[in-house]
């Protein structure tokens, strides 16, 4: 919500309908934004591309100024009429108050590592700003000044916070230090500047530059020592709310330049307008959900599992390596970490995973979360079974399933996915998403079969768990290891590679050497696979198939 001045010329709000102007496919990633188009503040996404408009709170009581976190897996929003704010997951689930004290509450902003959130209070009689933490616990005031103060962002470092204030008498920007200390006026001009957005590599500022009370305003960008200021637009009307995405490549924003805000996207260099949004209603504050190159800030953290509190153990795959378990192709990897259950792929028929969990003792009902990696009916095929004997567990699959399959695996994995709908918690996932504290998913890889990997980052390093590894077992590695700047402990399922000439292994395993302590290919991998990784990597390699179970505090003592 802006003031009553900084609102000033905003006609009436209309209804109407849902569709969007086509824009160029060569835009990646996501933008939520908030719309009138439903008669009241409703939080929608979109694709960058102008294609799948979805409503992500039209049954849950509306929203509006989303923020993703870093990491893509929540949304924090103001409730629409309550002034407070709240957190979701992204697809509009689990919806939970962060901020509902007597006072307003708006603008969150996540900080790098999606621990805590900056907002706006006037809960001392004056619009502050806060922080708090990500849970909404330990509220702590950053300014204290009679104006007001709005609109923080803070740096990618999480070093600063920009915001806006009225402490000179006009609308100016300022930057201080994440505690609050060593406050900054950036710009100093007759005009109102408004609405600060740090772009992802951290050295320029974008935001709103207007004569003052006047609804008029260009997006702007300046650096963050208040030098080399210039206009990326530069039309009639009014383009505000400036938004980076994830790569810097490209500011969204909103603009009335058809006579209702619509969201439009510019590249820095103010050239190339694309229009993403059209309706007769208006659309506002757009942001960008993470993108797959976006850093999850998973760290070194003192808090991260010790290796020997990480439980792996395989109960699908091609080659039993204990007697009484049934092999398939397929693969389904169980995860026991920090309190939490996780199962990483179901397999391919849903009695054969059934049976192998029996044998090894795993009940279905402790299990909490469920990834699937793929499409492909031999990692989700035991899923819609497994379901029916679950507790209600949260399922992340990734974005677009069951879509572009042929044959009995559409009958498969379309059921497994109806199912999942109708008994769990689904999450589709389209970037690098949080699932547990400390477990990530990569978010889909490639293009042709798109797929998304585990990683569990412990102490010791980080645990990297692949399905088939169609986007390529080194380049799954080296995304975990630029996501989450973490040195890879253990590399461990399918790396697709059954069929391929012994050659091209060879220098698959020696590319992956230095990238990984230990290593443990299964499922397609293949025999041939398994013997060249043996040679590779020596005593660093571990023999795994159906039934083996890995405690991780026996990996850390192998020799590099």
């Amino acid at each position: 919500m802006r003031s009553p001045a900084v609102l000033l010329g905003i006609v009436a709000m209309q209804l109407a309908s849902c569709s969007t102007a086509a824009v160029a496919e060569t835009v990646p990633g996501k933008i939520a934004f908030y719309s009138m188009r439903n008669g009241r503040a409703d939080i929608y996404v979109i694709d960058a591309g102008g294609t799948r408009l979805r409503c992500l709170t039209c049954d849950s009581g509306g929203g509006q100024c989303p923020a993703f976190s870093p990491d893509g897996s929540r949304i924090a929003f103001q409730r629409s009429g309550t002034e407070d704010l709240y957190v979701m997951d992204a697809d509009g689930s689990h919806v939970r108050c962060l901020a509902g004290a007597p006072s307003c509450e708006r603008h969150a902003a996540w900080s790098p590592d999606g621990e805590r959130i900056a907002f706006q209070t006037d809960r001392d009689g004056n619009p502050e700003i806060y922080v708090m933490d990500s849970d909404g616990d330990h509220w702590v005031r950053l300014t204290d000044h009679p104006a007001e103060d709005m609109k923080p962002s803070w740096s990618p470092d999480g070093r600063r916070i920009a915001f806006n204030s009225k402490r000179d008498g006009n609308w100016e920007l300022y930057v201080m230090n994440a505690d609050g200390t060593g406050l900054r006026r950036l710009t100093d001009s007759p005009e109102w500047e408004l609405f600060p957005a740090w772009s992802p590599d951290g050295t320029e500022i974008a935001f709103r530059s207007g004569r003052a009370g006047i609804f008029e305003g260009d997006i702007h960008v300046i650096r963050p020592d208040g030098t080399d200021e210039r206009s990326v637009t530069a039309d009639e009307g009014v383009e505000e709310d400036p938004a980076w995405s994830p790569d810097g490549r490209h500011i969204a924003f909103q603009s009335m330049k058809e006579g209702t805000f619509d969201i439009y996207i510019v590249d820095p260099g103010g050239g190339s307008w694309t229009k993403l949004t059209q309706d007769a209603a208006h659309d506002y504050w757009p942001t960008w959900a993470p993108g797959a190159s976006t850093a999850v800030s998973a760290g070194p953290r003192d808090d991260a599992p010790r290796a020997g509190d990480v439980r792996l153990q395989i109960l699908y795959d091609d080659r039993a390596m204990i007697d009484g378990l049934e092999a398939d192709p397929g693969f389904s990897c169980l995860v026991r970490v920090g309190g939490k259950t996780l199962l990483f792929d179901t397999g391919r028929i849903g009695r054969i995973l059934m049976a192998n969990m029996e044998k090894l003792d795993v009940d279905p009902e402790e299990i909490d979360v469920i990834v699937i990696s793929h499409k492909h009916s031999d990692h989700v095929g035991g899923l819609r079974m497994l379901l029916e004997e679950c507790d209600r567990p949260r399922v992340y699959l990734p974005e677009g399933l069951p879509d572009n399959l042929s044959g009995r695996a559409v009958d498969l994995v379309a059921a497994a996915v109806e199912s999942a709908k109708r008994r769990a918690d689904v999450m589709e996932v389209a970037a690098a998403t949080r699932v547990e504290e400390g477990v990530h998913t990569t978010g889909p890889m490639g293009t042709r079969i798109p797929e998304q990997t585990l990683v569990v980052s412990t102490q010791a390093g980080l645990v990297v768990i692949t399905g088939c590894g169609h986007p390529g077992v080194v380049e799954i590695v080296e995304r975990a290891r630029d996501l989450f700047g973490r040195d890879v402990l253990l590399v461990m399922g399918g790396f697709h590679l059954v069929g391929r000439e012994v050659e091209d292994i060879r220098a698959v395993a020696r590319r992956l050497s230095p990238l990984t302590r230990c290593v443990a290919p299964c499922h397609c991998s293949g025999d041939a696979a398994r013997e060249e990784f043996r040679r590779v990597f020596g005593s660093r390699y571990v023999d795994a198939g159906l039934g083996t179970s890995i405690c991780l505090d026996e990996l850390t003592t192998q020799d590099r």
